[in-house]
């Protein structure tokens, strides 16, 4: 059957998996057999080299579809957009004001504590200018 996925083959490309990256996706690629390229009268519009279709896929493709899906609603761009405003100032205030663009101490104690006291700084900061403004509006 012409275009159907039960004429590809799957093609295990799966390597051993690297311990010292925190992220383990495999690719899956699948391809299709020649003969079926070569009568296909779609072709000239499905490949753009000579040898036959090729498909690749990560592991965990499909997530990021239904999530890519998601981000195109206009309520979600909204959302986003609302989250831009209020969260990412935040960051670049840490980032661009106050100097933190690392971590000084070793260990994911020490960057919790980190997080924690910039987090209660910024809250201070934000707790201060808010009084200011409500006392002298």
């Amino acid at each position: 059957m012409v275009g159907s996925l039960s004429s590809f083959q799957f093609k295990d490309s799966r390597g051993p998996r690297n311990p010292c990256h925190l992220t383990h996706l495999y690719q899956f690629r699948y391809q299709c057999n020649a003969g079926h390229c070569q009568t296909c009268p779609l072709r000239s519009r499905c490949l753009g080299g000579n040898g036959p279709r090729k498909i690749k896929r990560m592991e965990g493709e499909e997530l990021i579809e239904v999530q890519r899906s998601k981000m195109s609603q206009d309520d979600a761009k909204e959302h986003y957009r609302l989250r831009g405003q209020t969260i990412e100032g935040s960051f670049g205030n840490a980032k661009g004001n106050r100097g933190v663009d690392r971590f000084h101490g070793r260990g994911l104690a020490r960057a919790r504590t980190e997080t924690g006291l910039l987090t209660l700084a910024q809250n201070l900061l934000r707790l201060d200018n808010l009084q200011q403004n409500a006392a002298h509006p």
